[in-house]
């Protein structure tokens, strides 16, 4: 099977973290890396860490490995019940952050308007107008 929805829900979040595994197979799960290089040392990236370990939380700590792919050589790497907790430790604090950053906002094109890149307004009339309404 391939790109399959998953859920996880913190006891102190509203809203559940939801992502895509890229596949699924009798043994375990798999995400597919495509990189330039393979990472330093044969390990995982940080990054790449914290989202599987949302993956094997919410699949119920199945094994997954991280496969990274270039063009010439492959890496699979199994990410482990201690990076596991973690990953999981750290999109906990991230979501709970995003979460004390979301409250102090009043409409979207303010909470955008605070992040890094270059900001341009959504027009009136656009999706972000739908999303104000939900609020």
């Amino acid at each position: 099977h391939t790109q399959i929805l998953v859920e996880h829900r913190f006891p102190d979040i509203p809203v559940p973290v939801i992502g895509y595994i890229d596949a699924a197979f009798e043994q375990g799960d798999v995400d597919l890396k495509t990189a330039v290089r393979l990472p330093n040392n044969g390990n995982a990236t940080r990054d790449h860490i914290r989202q599987v370990a949302f993956y094997r939380t919410a699949r119920n700590m199945r094994p997954h490995t991280l496969l990274y792919v270039t063009a010439t050589k492959h890496l699979a790497v199994p990410v482990t019940d201690e990076e596991t907790a973690w990953g999981l430790a750290v999109l906990h604090g991230d979501a709970q952050r995003l979460q004390r950053f979301l409250a102090k906002m009043t409409n979207i094109d303010e909470a955008l308007s605070c992040l890094p890149g270059e900001y341009v307004p959504f027009p009136k009339g656009s999706a972000t107008d739908a999303f104000e309404d939900l609020a």
